[in-house]
């Protein structure tokens, strides 16, 4: 009996996921429209990331400790340590639950066979629920409330990772001596599960390969998924494997790439059922985005490191924010602002490299 089939009793964890597809039709590029800038330097009670809320949590690259920046101020807690720095680690929203992954080691680190999943109460250390399922798994997010947990899970080894063999589960925490799999979906080709987010009152969304924009509700057994419509991809676009849902569930942010001599992306805006495409920034090489808590501004990460530069990597980085309502905007736009923490009794940029989560 292999190691998930000896933990089926306890959780029945089957995860799956992923395939990068998807391209053509409609769109185009939106004028600019008005945006409100972030308030001036300094703002209310020393802000050094004004207009931000909420919490952004820290992993700096060489540290086995998770930090808690307070977005607005910038200021520094420490929260977490992983075990050693073969683990990877995600916070919950609130900060009060955390999760430290891990790939076996019968077949070396970033090629696992199984992978151990621990979940943690942040205040006491103390353990809550400990699982092992085989295969590999990404992109843990806890839901709003803490209550699930959700991944993707590409069922084989890593050196055999088949992106159109995966999926999407979610596990519910609530009863940790008796986890469930509300969740279980696996896909396969076009109909794999590229990327997922969480929607207000434990509903999910995910992208498919296909470019179908799926909703669901982890409330209800099976997932109780529904097609909502189609990314609505510009032309001469393909569609990345991100999504990111506004705090209200009302937008979408969707990754589009395209290829002239280099890989490029942008990170673009469109209505909950993926229609309306809009562009947000015009970077090139934006990675990766995210909401703040209260959907008035955008997070986004433009790192050309993260794409191929002629068989080479550049070390340009950089994460910025501006209004959600900003169209056509980069890091060097008028109404941008560089993300800040403090260190050292100085407000300074956060290192782009650090990996980072901004949950909302």
């Amino acid at each position: 009996m292999n190691k998930l089939q000896r933990m089926s009793a306890i959780a029945g964890l089957g995860l799956a996921v992923c395939a990068l597809v998807g391209c053509g039709g409609g769109g185009g590029d939106p004028a600019v429209d008005g945006s409100t800038p972030p308030p001036p330097g300094g703002g209310t009670g020393g802000a050094v990331n004004p207009g931000l809320s909420g919490s952004i949590y820290l992993a700096p690259v060489g540290s086995l400790d998770y930090l808690r920046v307070d977005a607005a101020s910038g200021v520094v807690a420490p929260l977490a340590r992983a075990s050693s720095n073969k683990y990877g680690m995600i916070m919950s929203p609130d900060g009060s639950r955390y999760a430290q992954f891990v790939h076996d080691s019968v077949v070396g680190q970033e090629n696992s066979e199984f992978m151990t999943l621990e979940v943690y109460d942040t205040a006491s250390k103390a353990l809550i629920t400990k699982l092992e399922f085989d295969g590999f798994a990404n992109n843990f997010k806890f839901s709003p409330d803490n209550r699930f947990l959700a991944a993707i899970r590409y069922p084989d080894r890593v050196s055999e990772i088949d992106l159109t063999e995966s999926g999407l589960a979610i596990l519910d925490l609530a009863d940790p001596a008796n986890l469930k799999t509300v969740v279980n979906f696996s896909r396969t080709f076009k109909n794999a599960v590229s990327a997922y987010d969480w929607l207000p009152g434990n509903q999910f969304v995910y992208l498919r390969a296909d470019r179908a924009i799926v909703k669901g509700s982890a409330l209800v057994a099976g997932g109780n998924e529904t097609v909502t419509g189609t990314a609505d991809v510009p032309a001469d676009l393909f569609l990345s494997r991100f999504i990111n849902a506004s705090p209200d569930g009302s937008q979408l942010l969707l990754s589009f790439f395209w290829i002239d001599g280099t890989t490029q992306s942008d990170i673009w805006i469109t209505a909950a059922d993926g229609s309306g495409s809009q562009r947000y920034s015009t970077g090139k090489y934006s990675s990766g985005a995210s909401w703040s808590p209260d959907g008035k501004y955008i997070v986004v990460v433009n790192d050309a490191g993260a794409f191929s530069q002629g068989g080479a990597s550049t070390a340009y980085c950089r994460r910025w924010y501006a209004s959600s309502s900003g169209r056509n905007l980069s890091e060097t736009s008028a109404e941008a602002r560089p993300v800040k923490y403090i260190q050292n009794g100085n407000a300074v940029e956060i290192p782009c490299r650090d990996g980072a989560g901004y949950p909302n």
